[in-house]
């Protein structure tokens, strides 16, 4: 083969490895003064790894980008529910897990903010 077809073979190569995720917004609440935007949201990164759900806080008037402002992330498909007690107070809700789950719930969460930016972060189940 010739270098340059030997370099496209190897660029498709390359570009197939790379992993493409998908991300699906499940979920956006308004604090009450409309000074914040909570988002929950799925990401697929396709068959070979499992789903994940991750809420994000950004100010209200910005537009959702999934990398940033990240405040919980846990591996699976998980239904929550957000709550705004006032504008600087955030309830994230996830339901009860079952006993299988419950044994490796510290494993399955990868991250777990408590302040961002001026707003109070509280879990409950």
């Amino acid at each position: 083969m010739q270098a340059p077809t030997m370099l496209c073979f190897a660029a498709a190569i390359l570009a197939g490895c790379l992993i493409d995720c998908g991300d699906t917004i499940n979920l956006e609440k308004t604090s009450p003064a409309q000074k914040y935007v909570a988002t929950v949201f799925e990401r697929d990164c396709g068959a070979t790894t499992d789903y994940s759900t991750i809420v994000v806080l950004r100010r209200f008037g910005s537009s959702f980008d999934p990398e940033s402002g990240r405040i919980f992330i846990m591996k699976g498909r998980v239904p929550v529910t957000l709550t705004w007690a006032d504008s600087s107070s955030l309830l994230i809700t996830r339901p009860e897990c079952g006993p299988e789950d419950d044994r490796n719930v510290k494993d399955k969460v990868f991250k777990r903010e408590r302040k961002w930016n001026g707003v109070s972060i509280s879990y409950a189940r």
